[in-house]
């Protein structure tokens, strides 16, 4: 087995075919050589310390993934908390029971009669919530204040070394209490809550107090760490083609049959016409060759599709040929998953199942196999149910705006109209996108006409200068076989993008090693991180001493590719990489090597 630390005789420069970064501070004499110290296991990564990042079993730094904007919930029936009970013995309740569902983004608010939504909740149900999550908290003494319909239980974990340690209970019943916080320093903070509701208003309202100014605590300041937590988010719509957002809930596959019903999710869908999308990401462990098929049962008119890495690998989808089944060769690692459902009328089911090293017995893929990290999945949508008209001889402009901002870039586009009472032969449709005007191919008599998975547009802005819109030309006087003038409705767009606020990787990305003896260093020559970078910037630092101490008092050193000062040597270094992102990028750095120079 190979010794963290272990020391290797290296030429100065960059691994071959590596991609990386490498940062030196000074030259080679003649009677000089270099000693590198190597970390690029997990046991020897390990001996060092991440921040908001992981080390993953494979040996890689990579960033923690998140869901923000609320807190991961439980939902389960039954007014379950009592006046006395502790957070652990609230869960101990719900141990034996089956839950009603789970969501993400999840804000404890003031419900009045209505209920959470996304959990699987019905109006006048007693229920019992479990939260779980972070809190972004202020540095120094506040006060946490809860208020509280029924009983609710809250503990904030403060000691960042110990993240699991939670501090005194706030508890409330049909009150507002609060409790005192010392907060070390500015930043995210694990919080738990335990709410029980016994069929009246609804109400968990928290609020960051700081002598006279009060802060509610709204959706910015939550957040859910998903790093390595199992399952999928579903966002849910009216309609097959995503047209109208009803929110969210979380599963923990995608193998759920719903009958003749609507998914009981409590968003509000139909019973018949709508669609779903099952979104984050999948671990491959062993490199191989995986077949995934999917099934919506006996209902030929429903469909699904099947997306791999941003692209559409297995579909039963309008506009699509058929291929229920795709066959990938894939390597370790998180790839980005997304599981589209459209239920026209009847019966409504969907899975997906997995074959390949990990999973030689095939079915429905394991849970943890999967985390709601969703890189790819999040919807802008676009619909117009109401008519317009298709005048003789005129250019007809149908806007399709889409919302978003210069940070908001697609990935792929959905986009359908109605046309009817129109002689089809008259009728020329073009779509105006990104790339200008395209031609689009209609059927010979009037109907709904959708055009899928267009990857046209990817990576260009959801908000273009020249918005998106069809352009309806009627070429010819007269509508031979109607009456009056035809016309257009039901149409919309539909757009799969990434960007923006909803990021859901670190953006800071921290690690530090441990102490590793120098012996004989003359003084730091080179370090280096290599990995796959994915954009992200990086910043190396090292700091050096006779002792620990001296170590840990040392100011880091940042060095740069264009420095020319020399780190003082020391029997003992550190060195730090910091990894900056944008949120969505996902760098992995697999090995880091610290060059010092000893005499020859």
């Amino acid at each position: 087995m190979r010794r963290p630390g272990r020391l290797l005789v290296a030429m100065l420069g960059l691994v071959p075919g590596a991609c990386g970064f490498s940062a030196s501070v000074g030259g080679l004499a003649p009677d000089e050589m270099i000693v590198t110290i190597v970390a690029d296991t997990a046991d020897e990564l390990g001996t060092g310390t991440v921040t908001d990042g992981v080390i993953a079993a494979t040996g890689t730094i990579e960033p923690d993934a998140f869901v923000l904007g609320g807190l991961h919930a439980r939902a389960f029936p039954g007014d379950l908390v009592a006046d006395n009970d502790s957070y652990e013995t609230a869960v101990a309740k719900t141990a034996t029971l089956t839950s009603l569902g789970a969501g993400y983004r999840q804000v404890p608010t003031d419900w009045a009669a209505e209920r959470p939504r996304g959990l699987g909740l019905t109006s006048g149900a007693n229920f019992t919530i479990l939260y779980g999550g972070e809190i972004l908290l202020p540095m120094g003494t506040i006060r946490l204040e809860i208020d509280a319909s029924e009983r609710a239980i809250v503990q904030v974990a403060l000691d960042r070394a110990n993240p699991g340690g939670f501090g005194d209970q706030l508890f409330a019943h049909n009150e507002v209490a609060s409790i005192e916080l010392v907060v070390p320093a500015p930043g995210w903070y694990p919080i738990r809550t335990a709410y029980s509701e016994g069929g009246s208003d609804a109400n968990l309202v928290m609020t960051i107090v700081e002598g006279p100014a009060r802060t509610t605590v709204s959706a910015g300041r939550l957040r859910a760490r998903v790093t390595s937590a199992p399952g999928l988010v579903v966002f849910a719509f009216n309609g097959l083609g995503f047209v109208g957002d009803l929110g969210e809930t979380a599963r923990p596959t995608v193998n759920d049959a719903f009958g003749a019903g609507a998914p009981p999710f409590d968003l509000g869908q139909p019973i018949d016409r709508f669609s779903l999308r099952y979104a984050g990401q999948l671990r491959i462990d062993t490199a191989g060759t995986y077949t995934f098929t999917g099934d919506v049962g006996i209902d030929t008119n429903d469909g699904f599709r099947l997306w791999i890495d941003r692209e559409p690998r297995a579909y039963r989808w309008m506009s699509m040929p058929l291929t229920p089944s795709v066959t990938l060769d894939l390597e370790p690692g998180w790839h980005d998953f997304l599981v589209d459902h459209a239920d026209e009328i009847g019966n409504a089911q969907i899975s997906i199942t997995m074959m390949g090293p990990d999973a030689p017995a095939g079915g429905p893929i394991d849970p943890a196999r999967l985390r709601p990290a969703v890189r790819f999945g999040n919807t802008f949508t676009y619909f117009e149910p109401l008519a317009k008209p298709l005048p003789d001889l005129v250019q007809t402009l149908v806007p399709l705006p889409l919302p978003g901002d210069a940070r908001t870039v697609i990935d792929a586009l959905d986009y359908g109209l109605r046309i009817e009472n129109q002689q089809m032969s008259s009728l020329v449709a073009e779509l105006f996108d990104c790339n200008g005007a395209k031609p689009l191919t209609l059927g010979a008599t009037p109907g709904y006409f959708y055009f899928s998975a267009d990857l046209t547009c990817s990576g260009k802005p959801t908000m273009p200068a020249f918005p998106y819109q069809f352009r309806l030309t009627d070429t010819i006087a007269g509508n031979t076989g109607f009456t009056g003038n035809g016309g257009t409705r039901d149409y919309g767009i539909s757009a799969l993008y990434h960007g923006g606020d909803r990021f859901p990787f670190a953006t800071v990305v921290r690690y530090e090693s441990a102490v590793v003896a120098t012996p004989g260093a003359l003084r730091i020559d080179t370090l280096r991180a290599i990995g796959a970078l994915d954009g992200a910037v990086l910043e190396l630092a090292v700091r050096t001493g006779s002792d620990a101490a001296s170590v840990a008092a040392a100011p880091w050193t940042v060095i740069a590719t264009d420095h020319t000062d020399e780190i003082p040597a020391g029997e003992l270094a550190q060195y730090r990489v910091v990894m900056t992102t944008d949120g969505w990028q996902y760098p992995a750095l697999d090995k880091l090597e610290l060059d010092y120079v000893v005499p020859q």
